[in-house]
């Protein structure tokens, strides 16, 4: 789905009003349509160039894709949703991506970009971000994503200190 002409206004106030201070050097952004479109309204207002990562892509729902959680929770699907979502118990549903795939994705890239010295604009998807900060920043399993928010075009802010990464600012 596009990203809306409100939405693309809201990325422009939140580059204006929030981006600007960082000194950004390069965005990266997922393979999936409203990131790239993202990441071009960024790239053209910072004048910053920005490559397509497909690890950085959101996590696959399988079964679930493309339905709200209200509607699942009405349908056939309830049972093996309340399971998926269940902290206490590892149940990926047939199809749905599991978190330590997610999170192995996310470590292979938080490795390759910690090596340089630049400041990275990450675009992507609530539920990969949220198991990103989870399993490499948090240093806590990928399942407690559930217990982060962040809203969209939100920033959260991750600085390395002596090797180290530490989360500065969450959904800012």
């Amino acid at each position: 789905i596009p990203i809306s002409d409100k939405g693309k206004n809201e990325i422009r106030t939140i580059v204006r009003n929030k981006l600007t201070e960082f000194g950004i050097t390069k965005i990266i952004c997922s393979n999936l349509q409203r990131a790239i479109q993202s990441a071009e309204i960024i790239s053209n207002i910072l004048e910053v160039d920005y490559t397509i990562d497909k690890r950085l892509h959101e996590l696959n729902f399988g079964i679930f894709e493309k339905k709200t959680p209200k509607d699942i929770l009405s349908g056939e699907l309830a049972s093996e949703f309340q399971k998926w979502r269940n902290e206490e118990i590892s149940h990926i549903p047939l199809g749905v991506e599991s978190f330590d795939s997610a999170s192995k994705r996310a470590f292979d890239f938080i490795k390759e970009i910690s090596q340089y010295d630049e400041t990275y604009l990450v675009v992507s998807h609530g539920v990969f971000l949220r198991i990103l900060l989870c399993s490499c920043i948090l240093n806590i399993s990928p399942h407690h994503y559930r217990k982060l928010k962040l809203d969209n075009g939100s920033i959260s802010i991750v600085e390395w200190e002596n090797d180290y990464p530490r989360l500065t600012k969450l959904n800012y």
